[in-house]
């Protein structure tokens, strides 16, 4: 038999003298065991046992009928014991069978354990052990099952089910990094997965840089795509979002102003031109800086000075970007001497007298409004006849200025009071009396030369006689003049007349036509003293 099944034992019990019929009761026993206890003989002298408590662990069992024994009528049946039966009891088959709910079962980072499993058998087995799992942790396929091993009354048996975990869905958040203003719009940023179980292994990351709306200064708004999951643990989620968005603060990038101060020749102020640079700015952007017009050289005298500029600001389309962290600046240049140009007065004095006073003229460049020379030229020593150079002596403009001096002279001359008798002398003015001769004559042609105190002089050089060629018809007012018998001079030097004293020449008219001429006496102080005569 198998367990839990029932078995039914019949005894019979058979007498010589004749059965007992349905007299007396067979108790069945396994062993010293009790099946069942005076069960009556039926009129066919049989008796049954029906059980389902034999079991397969204390198989074979050896069952044993006990007949009780029995009068009736007269007649005594006596008590007897059947054989040995060596009944056989086979092990029942058990049931395992695991059940799993429907789900879903969503990735939490745990062993997760949903199912549940039962064993069942003959002779009321009834087990709910617990399923084992396997890969029942991560997502994807799980498996429970149970294996039941069997007992003394039953086979083994085994279920297993599978279940599916499904990927944790987890979003991407971005932290955008504030940053000081570049001129462009990335963006750096850090990626946090938001949902993920906290031990787990799983980044996310996406395209770098982000970008921010704007690239000005400002709060603004940077997104960053193709945000992805990575790690050991990647696999357990599902991203919800490939891009996100944060807001981040792009502040003014600090620049500087740099001014260059232009050079200038004095001018007798510490008014400095100049430019202004942004330092620090991005290359292409249009941001400027400027400030109050001029600046100021902290001197105004020549020499290398420095210039200060204020009220520097910026200006441009892009000025909004930066922050300037300077509002003056100063820079180097030099304010050169400015060049200017005087020469010295030429003068003239007649011998003996004094020096004229030396003056000058500025023939290039100017003083500056309200300046002055100083100092005094000089003329190098003599005091006779001649020419004596005007130098510039301790006349100066000043260190501011760059001085060039052009030397002028001054010339010592004859008192001259004109030509001497038979000559008029007023006849170097055109249009008044001129002496006129008889041609072939000898004129006499005497002067003598004075210093300013009107005393004689003599010339270190004899004064040189000249005359010009025929100059047409004589001047309407002519004075006959008597006719001197001396001969001509040969030569063209005047002589010394000691006894005059004068200078004379006597000049010989042959050979020369009816007419005007012009006559000179070349003097060594530099003059060409004249007048006209007429010849007739």
């Amino acid at each position: 038999s198998t367990y839990g099944q029932s078995v039914t034992f019949t005894a019979t019990v058979n007498a010589a003298g004749g059965n007992p019929g349905a007299n007396g009761s067979v108790t069945f026993k396994d062993g010293t065991t009790v099946l069942c206890s005076s069960v009556a003989l039926n009129a066919s002298s049989q008796a049954t046992c029906s059980t389902s408590a034999l079991t397969a662990a204390d198989s074979p069992h050896s069952i044993t009928a006990l007949y009780s024994g029995a009068t009736s009528g007269g007649t005594t049946w006596n008590g007897s014991t059947s054989s040995v039966l060596s009944q056989t009891v086979n092990k029942a088959s058990s049931t395992t069978t695991v059940t799993c709910p429907a789900g879903p079962f969503t990735y939490n980072g745990s062993a997760q354990t949903p199912c549940s499993a039962t064993v069942t058998g003959a002779g009321g087995l009834s087990l709910t052990p617990t399923p084992t799992y396997s890969n029942n942790t991560n997502a994807g396929t799980a498996t429970a099952s149970y294996t039941y091993a069997g007992d003394t009354n039953h086979t083994g048996s085994s279920d297993s089910k599978n279940f599916t975990i499904g990927k944790r869905d987890v979003s991407a958040k971005i932290s955008a990094s504030g940053k000081v203003y570049d001129g462009s719009t990335d963006a750096a940023y850090s990626c946090a997965v938001v949902g993920k179980v906290a031990s787990d292994a799983v980044t996310c990351d996406g395209v770098h840089p982000a970008h921010f709306g704007s690239k000005d200064v400002g709060t603004r708004t940077a997104t960053a795509s193709g945000l992805a999951l990575s790690g050991a643990d990647a696999g357990d989620y599902h991203l919800t979002n490939s891009s996100d968005t944060d807001d981040a603060q792009i502040s003014a990038k600090d620049v500087s102003a740099k001014i260059s101060a232009s050079g200038k020749v004095y001018d007798g102020s510490t008014d400095a031109a100049y430019s202004c640079a942004v330092v620090g700015k991005v290359a292409s952007d249009a941001v400027t800086c400027d400030g109050v017009h001029p600046a100021h050289f902290g001197s105004k005298d020549v020499g290398t000075r420095t210039a200060t500029a204020t009220g520097l600001a910026l200006s441009g389309a892009d000025a909004g970007d930066y922050h300037l962290t300077n509002s003056s600046d100063t820079d180097d240049a030099q304010i050169s001497a400015k060049a200017i140009t005087v020469k010295a007065i030429d003068k003239t004095k007649t011998l003996g007298a004094a020096d004229p006073p030396l003056t000058y003229q500025v023939t290039s460049g100017s003083l500056v409004i309200g300046e002055s020379f100083g100092g005094a030229m000089v003329r190098d020593a003599g005091e006779a006849i001649g020419s004596y150079a005007i130098r510039q002596g301790t006349l100066t403009a000043g260190g501011n200025y760059n001085l060039t001096f052009v030397n002028g002279t001054l010339t010592i001359l004859y008192r001259w009071d004109g030509f001497l008798q038979p000559i008029n002398d007023t006849a170097h003015q055109i249009g008044l009396m001129e002496s006129m001769f008889k041609l072939g004559s000898t004129v006499p042609v005497k002067f003598q030369l004075k210093n300013v105190a009107g005393s004689n002089a003599q010339s270190a050089a004899l004064p040189v006689f000249s005359r010009s060629t025929n100059q047409g018809p004589c001047d309407s007012s002519t004075s006959q003049e008597s006719v001197d018998s001396d001969p001509g001079f040969a030569g063209s030097t005047f002589r010394w007349d000691s006894t005059g004293p004068q200078y004379i020449y006597n000049w010989s008219t042959k050979g020369l036509q009816t007419g005007e001429y012009r006559i000179f006496a070349s003097l060594d102080d530099g003059t060409k003293q004249w007048v006209d005569i007429c010849l007739r």
